[in-house]
């Protein structure tokens, strides 16, 4: 598992997917999405992790709890600490 750490700056009304492309963009990491009309964008590969692999998919935490909501819905805060896991565990 590899973890990158990186500071986005905070602008307000930035939601954590935005916050995972400016991330991923900046430092050259693939990153792939679906977008669900009505439902909101699902993270489908960050490097070369697809979701799905060993059953596994990405999923976020912010302040260190699981998110419950999507990522276009969750709007950052100055200060959140974002994570994304390639992980099949929740909370």
């Amino acid at each position: 598992n590899k973890i990158y750490n990186y500071n986005v700056p905070f602008a307000e009304g930035i939601n954590v997917f935005q916050v995972l492309e400016t991330a991923t963009a900046g430092n050259r990491i693939d990153m792939k999405y679906e977008d669900y009309p009505g439902l909101g964008i699902l993270v489908t590969q960050i490097g070369s992790s697809k979701n799905g692999e060993g059953g596994k998919y990405w999923q976020f935490w912010v302040n260190g709890t699981y998110a419950t909501t999507g990522a276009t819905s969750y709007l950052v805060q100055s200060g959140d600490i974002i994570e994304w896991k390639f992980t099949n565990e929740t909370q």
